[in-house]
């Protein structure tokens, strides 16, 4: 797994425990299901733009406070979506 791809993971581990949600309490805030919530905490999922945009609803950041947060997200997703 790449580097951006696992601090992206740790991020969202970060943020959800900072909450003090569990991985089941996140997915169902979101409308997700709580075992991809786990896939993309152990980088087996990367998530979509849609799924960030869930989980930032969840925790009330301002769009450009949580991208901040997520360092090289928009650069790993359109990396991503080009390269297949």
């Amino acid at each position: 797994m790449d580097e951006a791809s696992v601090r992206l993971a740790q991020t969202i581990r970060s943020l959800r425990k900072s909450k003090g949600l569990s991985q089941e309490k996140l997915a169902f805030l979101a409308n997700l299901h709580r075992v991809y919530i786990g896939q993309i905490e152990r980088c087996e999922k990367s998530p979509t733009l849609s799924t960030l945009k869930k989980l930032q609803t969840v925790w009330v950041y301002p769009s450009k406070t949580f991208f901040n947060k997520v360092p090289l997200l928009l650069l790993v997703f359109s990396l991503k979506v080009w390269t297949g």
